[in-house]
C-alpha cells in the first residue's frame, strides 16, 4: 500500500498506482503488471421503422407498419404489440370464401408477385421451416382464442422492395387464420419463445437485433397513430 501525504493528513493509494505531487511536477508511476485497454465506444444508432401511409383496421383507423416475411419477402400492414414477441400474420385460411373479395387486403395483406395474396403462403417461402400448431395466448385475458401455424422464417422491416430495413432469419412467425387478431402484429417483447421443455428458447426479434449490435439496447419508442387523432402517424424508434 503507498501514500500520498497531503497537509497532516494520509491518504491510502492502491498499490499499483503511486502519485506524487509537489509545487513543480506532477508524474504518474503505473505498475508494470497493469494492462489498459480502451473502452469499445462505437454503439450503433437507433434505427426508426416508419409507417406504412395506410390506414388499417376492423376497430378504428390505424396507422400501420410494412413487414415483410419469407424468401421471396411477402408484404403486410401490421400493428406493434408490445407484449407479443413473435410476429403475427394473416393466413389464406382466414378468408374463406365466404368472405369478402377484399377480405385478405382488409386484413393487411399486400400484393405478392404482381397479385392479389390471400395470406402469407409458407409453401412460396423457401426460408420456411414449420414448428407446428399452437395456441394463441397473447390477449387470453381480452377472450381471444385460436390457433396459429407457428414455424421459423424471416423477417424484415419495410416492403420487399426496400432494401434498407433490418432483416434477420429464422425469426418465430405464427401464421394466424382467427379474426379475433384481424391484422397482424410485430412483436416489440424481449421475452424468448419456447415450444417444449427440451428446445432451447428462441430470442425474440428485438433481442436477435442487440445481440448482434445492430441497434443501441432493448429501449424503443412508439407512437400509435389513428386518422381521427391528434398524432395520425404511427412511429417506432
Amino acid at each position: 500500500m503507498a501514500f500520498l501525504p497531503r497537509g497532516r493528513r494520509i491518504w491510502p493509494l492502491p498499490s499499483a498506482i503511486v502519485v506524487v505531487v509537489s509545487s513543480l511536477c506532477c508524474c504518474i508511476q503505473i505498475s508494470s503488471t497493469m494492462a489498459l485497454a480502451l473502452r469499445e465506444t462505437t454503439v450503433p444508432a437507433p434505427y426508426v421503422a416508419l409507417p406504412s401511409q395506410d390506414w388499417d383496421g376492423n376497430d378504428g383507423s390505424w396507422s400501420t407498419f410494412s413487414i415483410n416475411v419469407g424468401s421471396p419477402g411477402q408484404d403486410f400492414n401490421v400493428l406493434v404489440s408490445t407484449s407479443a414477441s413473435a410476429t403475427f400474420i394473416p393466413v389464406p385460411e382466414g378468408c374463406p370464401s365466404t368472405e369478402p373479395a377484399n377480405c385478405a387486403s382488409l386484413r393487411g395483406v399486400q400484393s405478392f408477385s404482381g397479385a392479389s395474396s390471400p395470406g402469407f403462403q409458407p409453401n412460396l417461402s423457401s426460408t420456411w421451416t414449420t414448428i407446428g400448431i399452437y395456441s394463441l395466448d397473447l390477449e387470453a385475458h381480452l377472450n381471444y382464442s385460436g390457433n396459429g401455424l407457428y414455424g421459423y422464417d424471416r423477417v424484415g422491416l419495410g416492403t420487399a422492395q426496400e432494401k434498407s430495413g433490418l432483416s434477420l432469419e429464422r425469426q418465430v412467425v405464427a401464421g394466424v387464420a382467427d379474426k379475433d387478431y384481424f391484422l397482424g402484429l410485430f412483436g416489440l417483447g424481449a421475452q424468448p419463445s419456447s415450444f417444449s421443455s427440451a428446445s432451447e428458447p428462441i430470442p425474440s426479434f428485438l433481442q436477435s437485433l442487440r445481440n448482434q449490435s445492430l441497434i443501441p439496447s432493448l429501449s424503443y419508442g412508439y407512437t400509435a397513430g389513428a386518422s381521427y387523432s391528434e398524432w395520425q402517424r404511427t412511429s417506432c424508434t
